[in-house]
């Protein structure tokens, strides 16, 4: 009996994966295309995602890029463009297309930025 070669699910396919309400099928992709589209990635959101990916190999680069994202959006909070709770739907689903393709971030260095009231709500206690 030969071995068949396991393939590994695209981080995108992984992403979608961990989605389950009807609701958050349809918002969590828009967010991370958010992100997406402000890193200044190009392509399907298959392809820009695998570009995601590689990037988040390199740490310093991913979380300088986070962190350039979440100012912007902080700006965009002081203008009143968007709420906080916003935000910490945008980081939510940038955490949850990391923790499904294994790329470690340091979420307590991005959650020091982060407004007071986003951290109550979405940042467990033992941080």
């Amino acid at each position: 009996m030969e071995e068949k070669e396991i393939l590994t699910l695209p981080p995108y396919d992984n992403f979608v994966y961990a989605l389950k309400a009807k609701t958050t099928k349809r918002q969590y992709p828009n967010r991370l295309d958010r992100f997406l589209s402000f890193m200044g990635l190009e392509g399907s959101i298959q392809e820009i995602c695998n570009k995601l990916f590689e990037l988040g190999r390199n740490k310093e680069l991913f979380h300088s890029h986070l962190i350039r994202f979440i100012n912007f959006q902080k700006q965009r909070i002081e203008k009143k463009e968007i709420s906080e709770a916003t935000l910490g739907n945008y980081v939510k689903t940038i955490k949850l297309f990391c923790s499904m393709n294994d790329i470690m971030i340091n979420w307590k260095r991005i959650w020091k930025g982060m407004p007071k009231m986003i951290i109550e709500i979405h940042v467990p206690l033992n941080l």
